[in-house]
């Protein structure tokens, strides 16, 4: 073989490896160009999360929270319960949100940033009665929503009620539970100044022996 063909060859094979580097680094800069698209479409999405949780102030309601935590408005919100949340909950009456014609489902217009949205779903001890023993706990939720960037990534988890069952049932001070702790504290010191009056009004009287004011101490 002639030196200029091999000359050739090795400078076709040298352009064809170049090729390939380059090519690499194309579509290494192509994908760091989406992630970098993806990350500002998921900074200005909102972010819609539902959850069954205590009460705040009172702590043997159980309620059910939607908020969107997003930066954005959340438009065609769709939450859903599988199976839907039993109406035995509240003795036959509405237990969340529903639609009329899609049991389990509910659907809103628009969720603006930081809005919080509860029901009340019943007291904990109907919840866990053992009348509705047979009742579901565990339920497996669904979040759809759309924002500036189009639809939100679907939200799908499960929530256990039943799991509280072995939590502590205890809220933090409010105005309500101060003011009940005062009327207590109250109440004791009240019934210890009583118990202390009577205590004092029970011990015998003193009476002071009269002083002679013709007795001369004089000697």
């Amino acid at each position: 073989m002639e030196i200029s063909a091999i000359a050739s060859i090795s400078a076709a094979t040298i352009a064809l490896v170049a090729l390939f580097f380059t090519w690499r680094q194309v579509r290494a800069a192509d994908e760091q160009t989406e992630m970098q698209r993806q990350v500002r479409r998921d900074a200005v999405q909102p972010y819609v999360w539902a959850d069954i949780r205590l009460h705040e102030q009172h702590g043997q309601f159980l309620m059910l929270v939607l908020k969107n935590e997003g930066p954005t408005v959340a438009k065609t919100v769709t939450l859903s319960f599988d199976p839907p949340l039993p109406q035995e909950w509240r003795q036959g009456r509405n237990v969340g949100p529903a639609s009329s014609t899609r049991p389990g489902v509910a659907i809103f217009k628009a969720l603006p940033p930081g809005r919080v949205m509860q029901w009340h779903l019943g007291v904990h001890t109907d919840v866990f009665s053992s009348e509705n023993g047979t009742m579901p706990t565990r339920f497996t939720v669904t979040i759809e929503a759309t924002g500036p960037s189009g639809p939100a990534d679907t939200l799908t988890y499960e929530i256990d009620v039943g799991e509280y069952l072995s939590a502590a049932m205890t809220v933090p001070g409010t105005p309500l539970s101060i003011a009940k702790e005062i009327k207590d504290g109250t109440g004791l010191l009240s019934k210890a100044l009583s118990t202390v009056a009577s205590t004092i009004s029970n011990l015998p009287t003193y009476v002071p022996e009269p002083v002679n004011a013709n007795t001369d101490n004089t000697q």
